[in-house]
């Protein structure tokens, strides 16, 4: 027995685990030999290497980094099953929307426009006219195929007031501008006092210096111009007077002669030629130049 023990300690030593057994104690256990023959030892241990560390499972490991999160998905924008190809004219007043589907637009050119009060209104003030004119606001579609009457002033706006024309420069005049008539720029009436001083006179459009000068003592000058008659051609000035014959108006300035009359409106507006003797409120002489 003492040699089973001993033996058991020298292979506990050199870290065997095969166990020996003493032969009286196996023939008392009733253990059969062959069966000790057959059995296999453990690996041996390497000593001085600890054996791996068992992992811990309650350390979850970091997930790798896989960006930023995708944009959550707009559900906003749902449209129904296509009907068109979208930006496809359909028909007067359709169109294909970016949906693809038929609606209606605010506007199609192919409809009349919308008669917003006719012509403007017209209106001078000093030397700007303004015309007053509504616009259409609203479009011209109802619906499918359906266009706006022209009439239907609910597509109309507030009238605005917008300048027209500026009546700028000398020898220059504006008419019209009032109701319904449009401002139209036209030369100044002859002999409209110009320049400094209002010496010179218009002219064709354009002030003549010289002129004014030449007929400036018989006042309100309306034209000048050379006199054709049996005699041959004599300048003359012709300007404006009330309450006397044409005789008495040339004759007031003098070295001057009168060559014809006539009737006259106010200022410059000539009338009917009544001659050097005919009377009238207002007149224009032809005076021959001093």
């Amino acid at each position: 027995m003492w040699r089973a023990i001993l033996i058991g300690w020298v292979l506990s030593t050199c870290g065997c685990a095969t166990t020996i057994v003493d032969e009286e104690d196996g023939e008392a256990g009733g253990q059969d030999p062959d069966e000790l023959e057959a059995f296999v030892p453990p690996p041996l241990v390497e000593q001085g290497v600890p054996p791996p560390p068992t992992p811990d499972m309650r350390v979850v490991p970091p997930m790798r980094d896989m960006g930023p999160p995708p944009p959550p998905r707009d559900m906003g924008v749902n449209c129904p099953p296509p009907q068109c190809q979208p930006g496809m004219r359909l028909g007067l007043c359709e169109i294909c929307d970016a949906c693809a589907q038929r609606t209606v637009p605010a506007d199609d050119t192919m409809c009349p426009m919308v008669n917003c009060g006719g012509a403007a209104q017209y209106a001078r003030q000093g030397d700007i006219c303004f015309s007053l004119r509504s616009r259409p606001e609203g479009g011209r579609c109802l619906g499918p195929g359906s266009c706006r009457d022209p009439d239907d002033r609910s597509a109309c706006g507030e009238a605005d007031r917008m300048q027209e024309v500026v009546l700028e420069g000398e020898c220059r005049a504006m008419e019209g501008c009032q109701g319904a008539a449009p401002p139209m720029i036209v030369a100044a009436p002859n002999g409209t006092p110009c320049g400094e001083g209002g010496m010179g006179l218009c002219q064709a459009g354009t002030c003549d210096l010289e002129v004014g000068q030449a007929c400036a003592a018989f006042g309100m000058t309306c034209e000048v111009g050379v006199h054709v008659d049996g005699g041959g051609g004599t300048p003359y000035c012709q300007v404006a007077a009330e309450g006397a014959h044409c005789i008495e108006v040339c004759n007031a300035v003098p070295g001057s002669r009168c060559l014809a009359g006539w009737a006259a409106g106010a200022g410059c507006v000539q009338g009917m030629e009544i001659g050097c003797l005919g009377a009238a409120p207002r007149l224009i002489c032809r005076c021959a130049q001093p």
